[in-house]
């Protein structure tokens, strides 16, 4: 089972249509965008929570730098987007506890499972 290419799509649109900022450049995995005030680097990262030893945890890559990191939790139901301040992350194996003292905002995408 693979995910659609087109999540950067997603991500874009949710930078230019729901938070009102002009996208300025798209080298994925960043998307840098501005408003009138400021520009922003995101970073963008597909990714599954796991657990090991009784906690949950995510591996967060944090290769170059950004504002913010919207994270998508494939294996996630609900709210399974987030927004994280990207100078709060460590990188790493990280518990999903110190994830969510990062997170400045959290939807969901509903993005279906192909078969090829």
């Amino acid at each position: 089972m693979t995910y659609p290419s087109n999540l950067i799509g997603l991500a874009i649109l949710e930078v230019s249509l729901n938070w009102g900022l002009d996208v300025l450049n798209v080298q994925p995995p960043f998307i840098s965008a501005k408003n009138d005030k400021r520009e922003f680097i995101f970073k963008f990262l597909v990714t599954e929570y796991y657990e090991d030893d009784g906690d949950y945890y995510v591996d967060i890559n944090e290769e170059g730098q950004s504002d913010y990191t919207i994270v998508f939790f494939i294996n996630k139901k609900n709210d399974n987007v987030a927004l994280l301040d990207s100078s709060k992350l460590t990188g790493g194996k990280t518990k999903l506890k110190e994830i969510a003292e990062c997170i400045k905002q959290k939807w969901e995408w509903e993005v279906e499972k192909s078969i090829t």
